[in-house]
């Protein structure tokens, strides 16, 4: 057994630290020396405390050898790669020493130390005092060495600027690093110094980036440990029903409580969803440009599309291999259930769409393959590891156009007046996320601050500054400087119903659960191949389908005949788990066997909530009420949804596949089914519309619009807002790669110039 894991992690870290063999270091590792225990302490480099107390000492030392005087204060200023030397007294299977590299990125200090890559044997230890002076930047590594560079256990800090070292001015700052703002982030650093100048991105979470948060399974909020994550509980939705174990269904409490979930960390969403990545369908786009939002049609959004893209292969107007932005799709299912939901889906006449983002508007309605952001190392491709990875913000923060700062919040913007009586934004109140934690500061701005806090935070920082309703300012003594009532409403989501059943255990990702043994075997592959259940295949498939071309058992009746309908109105997806609401307190699938669920989804609610202050803080709580149902018009596409799931079932089992009934509708008949919509039921997370999109005159819409087609706010100058809060109304699709093209259309809006 000790031979074969000393095998295995000599696998991993040939797959996960290739720069040794670049460098060619001679590994002697034993098991003993690497499970001595992992420490807490150890903080993001997620080794022994051994090897971490090993690092800071070399750390210490490389500082005082490199002669930065600020170097021993600001853990900012010093950077060490693989910097661990082991006691070779104390352990002579260890005899050698990694690469270390210290450098001050400070621009005054103009200069950077090196200590070569060395081999010592044992009691050469002394080689630490050869270190030389350069004034060049290092060669270009090759892109195994670069990856590398992000892999534990020989992680480099990422290069944060603090807020004390902030600038006091910048030309633009960007206020949130989701998934369009480090979108944004990259594409105004990388435009000339003359158009875009220096480009400050504020992110209220932290960096995160632990082996851990790249591996699919474990990055998942579901299956995380929530660090990442910031959970918002929702206003009681008095349109739902709370049903507990053993409470007859219709006779619960009427409200639930809803929680929903957004990344808190750089890189925002993207770094705890689900991956996928799908764009949405053609004619949406068209509906947008129809509605007067001129630049937002489809030929203006796919060519966002494919400027991020970098897809494994290139097809001619379809995908792209030349953007930052990875992604791919899974060869094969993962599981059983897929394929058999493949077929079912095809008796019953839906086709099968080998990729979901190649559906043409003349044929909108199938069962298609999902696309996952995932890079060649089978690693989550967040928008941050896209878009600022460590070594493209250390060299724009080493020439001073670029700075990433983290863990800290935009209090409220800074305004006023011009000469001529216009609003103008100059500044942000920049603060700690826990108040009396650190310092404040405003930091100025010279052409333009971009929200992209996403769908709460955008308008909770424009209400704190006095622009939103202006009878909700009043009630929390926030001064008006601008009326604008559709701050904060128009909040729509995708509503989710779930139906389950139970199949066979090994079918069903509770295997991991119920079996450990299968658990490692599942981390073996993917340490080793970069397959398996940890690149969480729980969900491959969904199936879009307009509701008006369902009968009433939920079976199409004209998918084969030209129709008026070219936008799908309900998705189901198949999925290997419970898709139920985590905070749902009534029956589960029973966890005995393996679980098997369809989520049916609404794709256009017309129910709108609104997001609201609950004091005039930015640390303060939002009072967030999404309404779900308040509008009765959406119980038709449910209806239609969980039928057709149900005749899916039926059609599973028609070909054999067991499938046990565990949480259905007791009926069909329309009071039965919205009973269990009313019940089994969740957010799916794809908040929008906040800060829509549109006129401001819009009669159709609360408020009307806060920003126009170039993304200004109405009403204030140098303020834009880019994130899914500006959509419109929700898209038909999953929200994250429309996020970025929004992130990619902002910036050519501000480059294009006019303000």
């Amino acid at each position: 057994m000790r031979e074969l894991r000393a095998v295995m992690l000599r696998c991993v870290l040939v797959r996960y630290c290739p720069d040794t063999l670049a460098f060619g270091f001679a590994y002697q590792v034993r098991w003993r020396s690497c499970a001595s225990g992992l420490c807490s302490g150890a903080r993001r480099l997620g080794v022994s405390y051994g090897w971490y107390r090993r690092y800071q000492t070399v750390r210490g030392s490389l500082a005082a050898l490199g002669g930065c005087a600020k170097a021993r204060d600001c853990v900012h200023c010093i950077e060490v790669r693989a910097g661990c030397l082991p006691s070779v007294r104390t352990d002579p299977a260890w005899e050698w020493l990694s690469a270390a590299v210290v450098r001050c990125s400070h621009a005054d200090h103009g200069y950077f130390c090196s200590i070569g890559d060395i081999y010592t044997p044992r009691g050469l230890c002394k080689s630490l005092s050869r270190t030389r002076t350069l004034r060049r930047p290092r060669a270009a590594r090759t892109s195994r060495q670069a990856h590398a560079d992000t892999m534990w256990p020989f992680s480099s800090a990422y290069p944060e600027t603090p807020v004390e070292r902030l600038f006091d001015e910048y030309d633009y700052i960007i206020v949130g690093g989701g998934t369009a703002g480090c979108v944004l982030a990259r594409r105004l650093a990388d435009a000339p110094a003359t158009a875009a100048g220096r480009v400050l991105l504020v992110e209220r979470g932290p960096v995160a980036d632990t082996w851990a948060s790249r591996v699919p399974l474990f990055s998942s909020d579901f299956a995380s440990d929530g660090t990442r994550t910031i959970r918002r509980p929702f206003v009681r939705q008095s349109a739902l029903a709370e049903v507990s174990e053993g409470v007859a269904r219709g006779d619960g409490e009427k409200g639930r409580t809803i929680e929903g979930y957004s990344g808190a960390v750089l890189g925002g969403t993207s770094r705890i969803n689900q991956m996928l990545y799908v764009r949405g369908w053609p004619e949406e786009y068209e509906s947008w440009r129809k509605a007067g939002l001129e630049g937002w049609g489809w030929e203006d959004m796919k060519r966002c599309f494919l400027k991020s893209e970098k897809a494994e292969v290139a097809v001619e107007g379809v995908h792209n291999t030349g953007g930052l932005w990875k992604h791919t799709t899974h060869t094969d299912f993962y599981f059983k259930g897929f394929g058999e939901a493949v077929e079912a889906a095809k008796t019953v006449g839906f086709p099968y769409i080998p990729d979901v983002n190649a559906i043409s508007s003349d044929a909108p309605f199938g069962c298609a393959k999902l696309h996952f952001t995932i890079d060649e190392h089978s690693h989550r491709h967040s928008a941050y590891h896209a878009f600022i990875p460590a070594d493209y913000v250390r060299a724009k923060t080493r020439v001073g156009r670029l700075h990433v700062c983290t863990g800290t919040i935009v209090e409220r913007l800074v305004t006023e007046r011009t000469e001529d009586g216009k609003l103008v934004v100059t500044g942000v109140v920049l603060g700690p996320t826990v108040e009396g934690a650190g310092k404040k500061k405003i930091v100025g701005v010279k052409k333009e601050v971009v929200l992209s806090a996403g769908p709460f935070g955008s308008p909770q920082i424009l209400m704190l500054s006095g622009i939103g309703p202006a009878e909700h300012l009043k009630e929390h003594s926030i001064p008006v400087i601008q009326d604008l009532p559709a701050v904060g409403s128009n909040l729509q989501d995708h509503f989710g119903v779930s139906v389950g059943f139970n199949i066979k255990t090994w079918d069903s990702l509770i295997s991991l659960e119920k079996w450990p043994w299968r658990f490692f075997i599942e981390l073996g592959r993917y340490l080793i191949w970069g397959t398996g259940l940890l690149l969480v295949p729980v969900l491959q498939l969904a199936i879009f389908a307009n509701s008006k071309l369902l009968d009433e058992r939920g079976l199409p009746t004209k998918t084969d005949k030209a129709s008026e309908e070219k936008l799908p109105d309900i998705e189901v997806m198949p999925m290997a788990y419970d898709s139920t609401d985590p905070l749902y307190s009534g029956p589960r699938i029973p966890a005995n066997s393996g679980t098997f669920s369809f989520l049916n989804v609404l794709l256009a609610p017309q129910s709108r909530g609104t997001v609201r202050l609950s004091a005039a803080d930015a640390r303060a709580p939002l009072a967030i009420d999404p309404a779900f149902l308040s509008n009765p018009a959406d119980l038709l596409p449910l209806r239609a949804a969980v039928r057709l799931s149900l005749r899916l079932r039926d059609a599973m089992r028609a070909r054999g596949y067991a499938m046990r009934d565990a949480t259905v509708p007791e009926g069909e008949t329309d009071a039965e089914v919205d009973d269990w919509i009313r019940t089994a039921n969740r957010t799916t997370y794809h908040y929008s519309s906040t800060c829509r999109m549109g006129r401001r005159d819009d009669g159709a819409w609360e408020g009307g619009a806060v920003v126009d087609a170039r993304l200004r706010v109405y009403g204030v100058g140098r303020l834009r807002v880019a994130d899914s809060s500006v959509f419109p109304w929700v898209p038909r699709t999953h929200t994250q790669a429309p996020a970025a093209a929004v992130g990619e259309r902002c910036a050519e809006l501000i480059l294009e110039g006019g303000l």
